[in-house]
């Protein structure tokens, strides 16, 4: 078991800009309002917008790349740092998963919800993900999945927010095996 060097967003993949905003606006690149440690300290931050109809608003993020000897997963956990307000009786989850690509159904992962309408203090988390699988090919190629699930229950939330500001990813990998001596040189065989 070897320890994983910590995955983080490094950039855009297909984005909701219609129904999602970042605290700048909805302009590129949107990964940089969502990749500060989960520590409570930032003020960049991705969110849902208000107003929203019942659907499922995404936001996909390309990830670093898994470490040079990995050869499949065997933890990982997403460390989040969230904040909701503004919701009267909408109400929202915020769940994350990896798939090997953008915009894929492939999946890496199972998903794991990181809150919802109920996260009322601003609040950092961590999530394990289950149902681990791929090789080092497809976890280089890995997108975030962030999904907003909103329901509508009367009159539109217009102040309605599920923000997030950081998050990073840590977990444990097998390492592939170093190749094996040739035995037959080790014996002497052939000189």
């Amino acid at each position: 078991m070897a320890t994983l060097t910590q995955l983080v967003l490094n950039g855009d993949g297909t984005i909701d800009t219609t129904n999602l905003s970042h605290d700048a606006g909805t302009g590129s690149p949107w990964y940089t309002h969502c990749n500060d440690a989960p520590d409570g300290g930032s003020s960049d931050f991705v969110q849902c917008n208000g107003s929203l109809i019942s659907g499922s608003y995404i936001a996909w993020f390309s990830l670093s790349d898994v470490d040079a000897d990995f050869e499949s997963m065997l933890t990982l956990n997403i460390d989040c740092d969230i904040i909701a307000s503004g919701f009267v009786n909408d109400s929202c989850n915020l769940n994350a998963r990896i798939a090997d690509g953008d915009d894929s159904t492939t999946w890496l992962t199972d998903q794991v919800t990181l809150g919802s309408q109920s996260v009322t203090t601003r609040d950092q988390r961590n999530r394990t993900f289950g149902s681990l699988t791929g090789t080092k090919a497809q976890w280089n190629t890995a997108h975030l999945r962030l999904t907003w699930f909103y329901t509508k229950q009367t009159s539109p939330d217009p102040a309605a927010s599920l923000r997030i500001f950081g998050l990073d990813i840590d977990g444990t990998y097998t390492a592939a095996s170093a190749a094996a001596p040739n035995s037959m040189a080790l014996l002497g065989v052939g000189r």
